[in-house]
């Protein structure tokens, strides 16, 4: 799904990459090094809340797949 922007507290992201950054750096995300369901490490992001609390049960390494499975949570709008 290419061509998507992002809303994101008025400010409009045209990279998943970019409003990645801003969600970690608004501690509602956080990337993590794992191995996942994997042989190989690899970076993950999960919702910081859930990082605390020790509990997910997912393994996201695409940043846009993962903001568009957790949009509602974070208060994001995908703009076409």
């Amino acid at each position: 799904m290419k061509n998507i922007k992002f809303k994101y507290k008025d400010k409009v992201y045209k990279s998943a990459w970019s409003l990645m950054q801003q969600l970690i750096e608004d501690e509602l995300v956080t990337s993590v090094l794992d191995y996942g369901r994997s042989d190989y490490l690899a970076e993950f992001y999960l919702l910081q809340e859930d990082y605390e609390n020790g509990v997910y049960d997912y393994y996201i390494e695409d940043e846009e797949e993962f903001i568009l499975k957790f949009k509602d949570k974070l208060g994001v709008e995908i703009i076409k």
